[in-house]
């Protein structure tokens, strides 16, 4: 599927987000640790073929304002986040939204328990480390790990709303056709 064959909000975002990375080094901060980490879940993204965990749009948005300013950077935030949203919402709705958003989640679960076993074996070198620099070195990957398992941890309750936010459309959905003298999306059954 082409850029120009995506849903309107997705593309949106996608293109959103090709600007946004034209305007940082690549090499450099956040951006250049996703390229060296992930080239193709960041190609992916910028493809519209996936929409980045929120996470990640925000460490590029800290790299923009490092490099542009707080105050450049403030507006960035305010037109991301709604872009953003409106791309995951068009994302998910996909044929097959559902169960690719639950296979990911299954993904994120398996990084999230990879990062603290990690953590836990670090911890146990970094104690019988006996050269400051073998302690040095299991530090960084000790902060690597951490971070790892922040991200997973961030990315598992986001994929966990997105789930439950579409459940909770699909429900309405269905409410709604099945009901009749209500206006579609209210009522007192709790729907969007």
């Amino acid at each position: 599927m082409t850029l120009d064959q995506l849903p309107g909000r997705v593309r949106e975002f996608a293109n959103y987000l090709d600007g946004l990375l034209a305007r940082l080094d690549q090499g450099a901060g956040w951006c250049g640790v996703f390229w060296q980490r992930d080239p193709e879940g960041m190609r992916a993204c910028l493809d519209g073929r996936e929409i980045p965990p929120w996470d990640v749009v925000e460490a590029l948005l800290q790299d923009f304002a490092t490099e542009y300013g707080a105050a450049v950077a403030a507006p960035e935030v305010d037109r991301a986040r709604p872009l953003h949203a409106a791309a995951l919402v068009a994302h998910d709705a996909r044929p097959g939204g559902r169960d690719a958003l639950g296979d990911r989640f299954d993904v994120m679960l398996r990084e999230q328990r990879y990062a603290a076993e990690r953590q836990a074996e670090l911890g146990r070198a970094l104690a019988s480390a006996t050269t400051r620099q073998e302690a040095d070195t299991i530090r960084l990957d000790l902060a690597w790990a951490r971070d790892d398992h922040e991200r997973a941890t961030r990315r598992c309750a986001e994929l966990r709303a997105r789930m439950e936010d579409l459940d909770q459309r699909s429900i309405c959905l269905l409410y709604t056709s099945q009901e009749t003298g209500l206006r579609r999306g209210a009522g007192s059954h709790g729907c969007p």
